[in-house]
């Protein structure tokens, strides 16, 4: 099914084009019903709406919403959702995970209500960048995570990469794609360097090389897309307490 590319997407609640690349990485997939989690004001849910999904969206305060047409639950993410498992084909859970207590119980859930061969695509604050690591070896604080953004934006759980990564697949999600919603063009040449020196120092080459691809070092916000597998008899590793499979396949990808 081909789908309609709205002809605006304005930011709304998220920063420019976190909106837009939700849409590129669910749009070539077969999905019929997607639920927009935390929803916000329903500037993405209208977006998914006129791209051709069946929307439904939850979010703790549902009178902020504003897209008519869609329905809208009241959810609070650190309580298990109101909805049967293998609800909906698609997920998308964007600037939300952040705003939580935990991460591993709303990913469970997230897991739960998707349709095996289901897509999520959840985004967060890239605290992994170069601009956040150098922040925080100088005042303590990460991007997006320092006092005045915990009043401001409500931020509460500061995720880096690998343990989003680690997570979603302890929970027994395929992660595919990790990009972002734009790139810090200033931070290029040192990300470049970084990369080489990765590849050169003995110590670091044969370390996990995630950390130092483009999206991760000069991204502004992740954006990550999973997959539930198809075999409903998959079990999500973490809930027993087992360590989660290392990443395999996973595409980098910059804008």
């Amino acid at each position: 099914m081909r789908r309609r590319r709205p002809s605006y997407i304005p930011t709304g609640e998220a920063l420019p084009g976190v909106y837009d690349r939700v849409l590129e990485l669910l749009r070539p997939e077969p999905v019929k019903t997607v639920l927009d989690l935390p929803a916000g004001k329903g500037v993405l849910s209208a977006a998914l709406a006129e791209a051709g999904f069946q929307v439904v969206a939850g979010d703790l305060c549902p009178a902020k919403f504003g897209a008519n047409g869609i329905p809208i639950a009241e959810v609070d993410m650190n309580e298990k959702l109101p909805w049967q498992s293998a609800s909906f084909d698609g997920v998308v859970c964007v600037e939300g995970i952040e705003h939580l207590e935990s991460v591993l119980g709303p990913c469970r859930e997230l897991f739960r209500v998707l349709k095996p061969g289901g897509v999520l695509v959840i985004s967060t604050p890239n605290i992994a960048s170069l601009w956040s690591r150098v922040k925080f070896l100088l005042c303590g604080t990460f991007s997006w995570f320092d006092e005045d953004s915990a009043v401001r934006f409500g931020h509460l759980n500061p995720i880096p990469w690998f343990e989003m990564e680690h997570v979603l697949q302890g929970c027994g999600f395929q992660v595919e794609v990790v990009t972002t919603n734009r790139l810090r063009v200033g931070w290029m040449w040192p990300a470049a360097i970084l990369r080489l020196m990765a590849r050169v120092v003995p110590r670091f080459r044969h370390s996990s090389g995630g950390g130092n691809r483009t999206p991760i070092l000069a991204g502004e916000i992740l954006v990550i897309k999973a997959r539930k597998p198809e075999d409903k008899a998959q079990e999500p590793h973490l809930a027993s307490g087992a360590s989660s499979a290392p990443a395999s396949g996973t595409r980098y990808s910059s804008v």
